[in-house]
């Protein structure tokens, strides 16, 4: 990736299958679900081996810059070939905030 192409949104919600969803047969973004509508260690490590997957078929190796959060599994590192995770030191979330916003 080259910073110019860009991966299908994640998007959680409560519902399986939400009415304003009636009809649709294909979404622009990923859709997951669960009761509280928040991200789990499930839905992110599910979406972490796809991510590694879809890297693995396109023969690419890309590095993902992760917030240390404790939804984020540590032992995802050992099993992705494509995706190296570079987690960031815990409670740094201001100064990588500022950075990002240069």
């Amino acid at each position: 990736m080259t910073g110019e192409e860009k991966l299908k949104m994640l998007v959680i919600g409560k519902s399986k299958s939400p009415r304003c969803f009636k009809g649709i047969k294909s979404l622009e973004v990923k859709y997951e679900f669960n009761k509280k509508s928040r991200m789990t260690s499930e839905i992110f490590d599910r979406w972490l081996k796809a991510l590694g997957k879809q890297m693995g078929q396109q023969h690419r190796k890309i590095a993902l810059l992760i917030y240390n959060y404790p939804i984020h599994s540590k032992d995802c590192k050992e099993k992705l070939k494509n995706v190296s995770a570079i987690f960031f030191p815990p409670n740094c979330t201001k100064l990588c905030s500022h950075w990002i916003s240069e």
